[in-house]
């Protein structure tokens, strides 16, 4: 895969606390949907008052299982280059991986 950019918000979340598990729900829910949902998949999760918001795409993927590989190596890749931030987009030549604490779909 192919690193383009990627952008942290610099507010932390704590491993244990309710935005870990909204982030969990929503990081897992694009990773394994996004290519299913025909490549523009958006999504949300709340834990108590904790949300996250995500939001996956594939660029001009051929086949799902093209996307779900970016889409599995975004997962992976997200959460080592902005670890434990409430907030982040990674683009890859050939998906998107965003999510933040806060609304950002259309």
């Amino acid at each position: 895969m192919t690193f383009v950019d990627k952008v942290c918000n610099g507010a932390r979340y704590y491993n244990r606390d309710d935005y870990a598990e909204a982030f969990h729900a929503v990081l897992q829910d694009l990773r394994s949907t996004t290519a299913e949902k025909g490549f523009d998949y958006h999504t949300h999760a709340s834990v108590n008052r904790a949300e996250c918001f995500g939001h996956g795409t594939c660029n001009g993927m051929p086949t799902q299982a093209d996307c779900t590989s970016c889409m599995d190596f975004a997962y992976d890749e997200i959460r080592k280059v902005c670890p434990f931030s409430v907030g982040a987009q990674l683009q890859l030549r050939d998906c998107r991986f965003s999510y933040e604490q806060y609304s950002f779909m259309e």
